[in-house]
């Protein structure tokens, strides 16, 4: 299928008649110290600078955090599947017609790079196109077949969903329901592509690129 272009080194990737427009990358909260003309006395000051250094540890912690999760994504081990309570599944009416979507509604691509049901997608790649993980066994919406559902281990040891031996992503861009702003994208090595039941890469038509759908 046609691919867009991407220009190494813009990001995110631009597509001429697309709807979104670039994003920053995620940012990690930044907390805001009030800081004091004047100290009333020692131990109120000995009180606010008690704060504001506690304040500021915290603020680095979640910087950190957040950046290493960008980087590398989480490293916790996963546990075993269980019967209930999997990642959901569904279809969803889209402007590119019926694709596979999240529980949120979110359009979910696979990867072309990927290969023999293996995830190519790690660090910031990951980042911005987040895997659909799931703890327990996948579940269907109305319309998916269950039997082509499945999980793949990531190499931080969580379980991503496939579908058809395709694992599934969502993409940042996306930021409501419905919306199919990743497909026919060419990045980080590869083309992405929403996907229909049957498990193959969507072909939209000429009039098709993007935009947002019905319900489930």
């Amino acid at each position: 299928m046609a691919a867009t272009a991407w220009t190494p080194g813009a990001w995110p990737p631009v597509r001429s008649n697309s709807s979104w427009t670039a994003l920053s990358s995620p940012r990690a909260p930044v907390a805001v110290v009030q800081t004091h003309r004047h100290r009333p006395n020692n131990s109120e000051w000995e009180l606010n600078m008690k704060r504001k250094i506690t304040l500021f540890i915290a603020a680095a912690a979640l910087s950190g955090a957040a950046l290493v999760a960008a980087a590398f994504g989480d490293t916790s081990s996963a546990s075993p599947l269980h019967a209930s309570n999997g990642a959901l599944v569904a279809l969803r009416s889209t402007a590119l017609g019926n694709v596979l979507v999240d529980a949120r509604g979110r359009t979910l691509y696979l990867f072309e790079k990927d290969r023999h049901g293996r995830s190519a997608c790690f660090g910031a790649c990951a980042a911005y196109w987040p895997p659909l993980l799931s703890t327990a066994k996948p579940r269907p919406g109305r319309g998916v077949h269950a039997a082509l559902l499945g999980v793949t281990k990531r190499t931080n040891g969580k379980r991503q969903v496939t579908y058809a031996g395709h694992p599934l992503y969502t993409f940042i861009a996306d930021t409501k329901a419905g919306q199919t702003n990743g497909e026919g994208l060419t990045n980080f090595g590869g083309v992405w592509d929403a996907i229909a039941a049957s498990g193959r890469a969507v072909e939209p038509t000429a009039s098709n690129s993007g935009g947002t759908g019905g319900g489930y």
